[in-house]
């Protein structure tokens, strides 16, 4: 299966915001996943899990390495699933 994807980003209006959305593609396994990170509420600073990144940056990190690094035949529920443990 041959994937084409051209990627569509608005960057956030501030600048200084962390980035929290992502994609992969992994032909080999069949997957194309687009993923929009969502921090959790907050009052006054916003939760920083280091290195500036959001809790919503994080899990879209976690979930496109995850896909990046699938092998052919996986089912995406175990994907899934064992993405949600790291």
């Amino acid at each position: 299966m041959k994937f084409s994807v051209t990627p569509f980003y608005r960057p956030p209006s501030n600048e200084r915001a962390c980035r929290e959305d992502g994609h992969a593609i992994n032909e080999d396994a069949g997957i194309a996943l687009v993923a929009d990170g969502v921090s959790e509420p907050y009052f006054g600073i916003p939760c920083d899990y280091g290195e500036g990144k959001s809790g919503g940056n994080i899990v879209t990190h976690t979930i496109c390495d995850a896909v990046s690094k699938a092998k052919p035949g996986c089912k995406i529920i175990q994907l899934l699933s064992e993405a949600n443990k790291t």
